[in-house]
């Protein structure tokens, strides 16, 4: 009999173990669980003037190309700024891995593939006018 309880205390501690495990494991993963990546839902447009509720864009949303194929994954930061914040003309295009970059979205080109020199594309972009600082 005291054989039995051993092998059920020590089945119990094991379960025990076991479970607790499972539950930092679990605990870790949800901490860990990394960016979040998806379209960008429609609830989060705002109104008519194409205001964006960044809080419910995900960390990361696809690419497209021209013919609208997914071809990788911008960061939100980047691809949609906070309001005060300047667009920027280069904007790197991860892989699903969301570190390897694939290529870059290039303002007034859109998709250009990893390889490509993009000196000749961002000669090409106008540059706004500087405002005067004289008066």
């Amino acid at each position: 009999m005291l054989s039995r309880l051993r092998t059920r205390g020590t089945k119990w501690v094991v379960g025990l173990a076991a479970a607790a495990s499972v539950g930092l494991i679990l605990g870790v993963g949800t901490i860990l669980a990394g960016p979040t990546r998806g379209p960008i839902p429609p609830e989060a447009f705002r109104g008519s003037g194409g205001e964006i509720d960044r809080s419910l864009v995900p960390d990361f949303i696809p690419a497209l190309s021209p013919d609208g194929e997914v071809v990788g994954w911008v960061s939100k930061d980047l691809a949609v700024p906070e309001a005060d914040s300047a667009a920027r003309d280069v904007i790197p295009v991860y892989a699903d891995d969301l570190q390897t970059i694939v290529g870059h979205m290039v303002r007034g080109h859109g998709f250009v593939p990893a390889g490509v020199d993009l000196r000749p594309l961002l000669d090409a972009i106008p540059t706004p006018p500087l405002p005067d600082l004289t008066h």
